[in-house]
């Protein structure tokens, strides 16, 4: 698996896509710096792959790191919105 962050201008967003190489696809843990992205307030959380596939995800905040649990997606490539909302 392949990820690539990238931090919104406003500061409010970040925007992760993931590449799934893997044959059989489980579901993975993604960590974020909760500090360094500007995400330590209440998180919410997007995932977003092909056939219009859209699922809300858990997002805990442990010792400073957001951590995200991906489920399976379909295709190779799915994008993932993380969004402070205050």
């Amino acid at each position: 698996v392949v990820a690539k962050a990238f931090k919104g201008l406003d500061g409010r967003r970040m925007l992760i896509n993931l590449i799934d190489y893997r044959a059989e696809k489980n579901r993975l843990l993604i960590e974020v710096d909760a500090e360094f992205y500007g995400l330590t307030d209440k998180v919410a959380c997007k995932l977003y792959a092909v056939d219009d596939q859209e699922a809300g995800l858990e997002v805990k905040l442990r010792q400073g790191k957001l951590l995200v649990e991906i489920p399976p997606f379909k295709g190779k490539v799915a994008s993932i919105i993380l969004e402070r909302l205050q």
